[in-house]
């Protein structure tokens, strides 16, 4: 086939024609190839392992921690304590003598702490009951008392001093209205 020349005087003709447009060809899906890599390769972005910097967790270990409850700054559901069993009998070892329960005194829970250590929680129904049992207790027991003051519940904390026990005493008002009386008992010496 013949070369033209066109108006503006380049040259036309089946030949250039052809080689001009398999250039453009080649350029616009060499173009789309290079969008199509780009927009397919974008979310596998997502995929890749973010680099580790010392001291900060990865999205691994923080959903790690909050499977198994994260730490205890962490937003995760409140555990529930196990439910202990009260005693409501005084241990063998307890020392009754030095530390004379009141007649009628209603015993919440109590328990040994070692060889010379106890504690009891009385319950008493109100302030006026608990009043009585904190007066029996420390005169039953020939107690001193000493650094007595009012508790942030609205109760009593003072020690107990006799010549063989120490007593760290509390009282403690219930919501119902009852209080429950505290002692921590440690043989001197």
């Amino acid at each position: 086939m013949p070369r033209m020349t066109n108006l503006s005087g380049t040259a036309t003709g089946a030949g250039t024609a052809t080689g001009a447009g398999t250039g453009r060809r080649r350029g616009r899906a060499l173009a789309l190839a290079a969008a199509l890599a780009l927009t397919l390769s974008a979310p596998l972005a997502g995929c890749a392992p973010e680099p580790e910097v010392a001291g900060v967790d990865t999205k691994d270990q923080l959903a790690n921690e909050d499977a198994k409850g994260g730490d205890e700054s962490s937003w995760s559901t409140p555990v529930t304590p196990p439910d202990i069993q009260k005693q409501v009998e005084l241990p063998e070892s307890f020392p009754r003598e030095e530390f004379p329960l009141p007649a009628g005194a209603v015993i919440d829970d109590t328990g040994e702490r070692g060889d010379s250590a106890w504690f009891v929680v009385l319950r008493a129904d109100d302030a006026a009951a608990a009043g009585e049992l904190w007066n029996a207790v420390v005169s039953g027991g020939g107690f001193s008392v000493e650094n007595a003051g009012e508790t942030a519940e609205g109760g009593t904390s003072a020690t107990l001093v006799s010549t063989t026990l120490t007593v760290d005493a509390v009282t403690i008002p219930q919501e119902d209205g009852a209080v429950l009386l505290s002692y921590d008992l440690s043989r001197v010496g």
